[in-house]
C-alpha cells in the first residue's frame, strides 16, 4: 500500500508496553522498525554531512520537509493537508446523499450516507460508526467523513441500529459484513476491491471482525482504527475494576452483561443504559425517576453499589467473567488477526480513559508476529477519539498527520 511514512515524525521509538506520548511506529512483517530519514538539507551547517542511520530510540527526525523529499508520496500529503483543513473548519456539513443498498447474499437493506469529494474519487472510506446515540450522524464523526472527502474520497457511512442504540451481541460482526457486501454490490462504489475502512473505540473490534470475514477480507485494502483494543476480556477488566475508568464505557459494559448473573441484576440493566444515555447527553446521573421508582429494593441497591462501590463491581466482575467467553470469542480482534489481510493503522490518545492505548499496542505487537503491516500513533491530540484540549501541541501534529497519510495512501 504504497511506501512507509515517516518523513514528518518527531521521534520513531521501537514498540514496547511503556509507550511515551505520541510514539509513531512503523512495523514490517520481519519484526523490525521501519524509520526513514531525511536527506541532509542544504543549509551551510549540514552541507556534505551524512545523516546519521541509527535505528535506535529515540531518533529525532529534522522537521523541514519540502515536497521534493516525499516522491511519490506529496500527494499523499496534499490530501492530509486538506483532510486537517477541513476538519478545523468551524461550518459543520451533513451527508450529500443517503442511498438505500442491498447485501446481495441476504437482500438486507442498508441505508448509507454519502459524502462526495470535490473532484474524482481516489478510492471509497467505509466509516463504522462507534457506540453514540447519533449514530453516523454524531456530529463528531461527520467532521470526520467530511474532511476524508475533502481529502480525495468518497466516504461511506452506514447507520447501524444496534450500534446507534448502544447494544453489544455476538452477531454484531455480520451486520458490518452485510454493509460491506452491499457497499461493494453499489454501482457508484469506486474501488470495491481495494476499500478503506475506519472505526473507532468498541466499533473498531466489529470492523475488524468483519474484516476477516472471507466475503471481503480479500477487498479491504486498510484500517485505520481511532481507540480500539486488542482483547475484550482485558478492557472489561480495566471498566469494572479500575476506580479511574470512564463511566460511560463501564454502563455500556454492565447493561448489556448484567443478564448473565440472574434475574435482580437483570432488570438493573435498562437502569443503567438510561444513566449511559444521560451521561452521553452530558445530562446528570438521577438515581430516581419513573423507571428508577418502579425497580424492586433489591434493583435499586443493585444499581446504587455499581454507581458507588468499587468493591462491589469487582465482585461482578470475578461473576461474570467466566459467562463472557462467548463474547470474547466474538469480538477479541487478536483471536482473529491471522485472518485480516489489510495493513492496519492504529491512532490512539494518550489519556484515553475508556481504553487504555496499552490495547493498541498490544493489537500492533500481535498483528506484526503473524506479518500484517501495522503503523501506531499514541498521541495527546486525541482523548478516546475527541480533540484534546489544545496545550502547546502543535509538536505532536506531524506524526498524527502520518498515521492518517499511511491511511490514505
Amino acid at each position: 500500500m504504497g511506501s512507509p511514512l515517516s518523513p514528518t515524525l518527531l521521534r520513531c521509538y521501537h514498540v514496547d508496553k511503556d509507550a511515551r506520548p505520541n510514539q509513531a511506529f512503523e512495523l514490517d512483517p520481519r519484526g523490525g522498525l521501519l524509520t526513514k530519514h531525511l536527506p541532509a538539507t542544504a543549509s551551510s551547517s549540514q552541507a556534505g554531512r551524512p545523516r546519521p542511520q541509527s535505528s535506535l530510540p529515540p531518533c529525532d527526525l529534522d522537521m523541514s520537509v519540502q515536497s521534493s523529499h516525499l516522491g511519490r508520496s506529496a500527494a499523499t500529503y496534499q490530501r492530509v493537508g486538506r483532510f486537517f483543513v477541513a476538519h478545523g473548519r468551524s461550518a459543520l456539513r451533513g451527508p450529500d446523499q443517503t442511498l438505500l443498498t442491498h447485501d446481495p447474499a441476504t437482500g438486507w437493506a442498508q441505508p448509507m450516507d454519502l459524502y462526495h469529494p470535490p473532484g474524482p474519487a481516489r478510492g471509497t472510506i467505509m466509516s463504522v460508526h462507534g457506540m453514540s446515540l447519533l449514530g453516523c450522524r454524531d456530529p463528531r464523526i461527520i467532521r470526520l467523513h467530511r474532511a476524508f472527502a475533502e481529502a480525495g474520497f468518497l466516504v461511506v457511512a452506514p447507520d447501524f441500529p444496534s450500534i446507534r442504540d448502544l447494544r453489544i451481541h455476538a452477531e454484531q460482526p455480520l451486520e458490518v459484513v452485510r454493509a460491506m457486501r452491499a457497499l461493494r454490490a453499489a454501482s457508484w462504489c469506486t474501488h470495491p476491491d481495494a476499500l478503506r475502512v475506519f472505526s473507532v473505540s468498541f466499533s473498531s473490534a466489529l470492523a475488524l471482525r468483519a474484516a476477516a470475514h472471507p466475503d471481503v477480507a480479500a477487498a479491504i485494502s486498510s484500517l485505520c482504527i481511532m481507540g480500539g483494543f486488542a482483547t475484550m476480556e482485558e478492557v472489561v477488566a480495566w471498566l469494572l475494576c479500575d476506580p479511574q475508568a470512564d463511566p460511560y464505557g463501564r454502563q455500556l459494559v454492565l447493561a448489556n452483561t448484567l443478564e448473565l448473573l440472574g434475574p435482580s441484576h437483570e432488570a438493573a440493566g435498562p437502569l443503567l443504559l438510561a444513566h449511559a444515555k444521560a451521561n452521553f447527553l452530558k445530562l446528570p446521573v438521577c438515581l430516581e425517576g419513573p423507571a428508577w421508582s418502579t425497580a424492586t429494593p433489591d434493583t435499586r441497591e443493585i444499581v446504587r453499589a455499581l454507581h458507588e462501590d468499587p468493591d462491589y463491581r469487582v465482585r461482578c466482575w470475578q461473576e461474570l467473567h467466566p459467562r463472557l467467553r462467548p463474547l470474547y470469542d466474538a469480538f477479541d480482534p487478536v483471536r482473529h488477526l491471522h485472518e485480516v489481510r489489510a495493513d492496519l493503522v492504529l491512532i490512539h490518545g494518550e489519556n484515553d480513559p475508556v481504553i487504555p492505548p496499552s490495547q493498541s499496542l498490544t493489537l500492533a505487537d500481535a498483528a506484526r508476529r503473524i506479518g500484517i503491516r501495522v503503523h501506531v500513533v499514541v498521541t495527546p491530540l486525541l482523548s478516546h477519539g475527541d480533540p484534546a484540549p489544545p496545550s502547546r501541541m502543535l509538536r505532536h501534529v506531524p506524526a498524527l498527520a502520518g498515521a492518517f497519510g499511511r491511511f490514505f495512501a
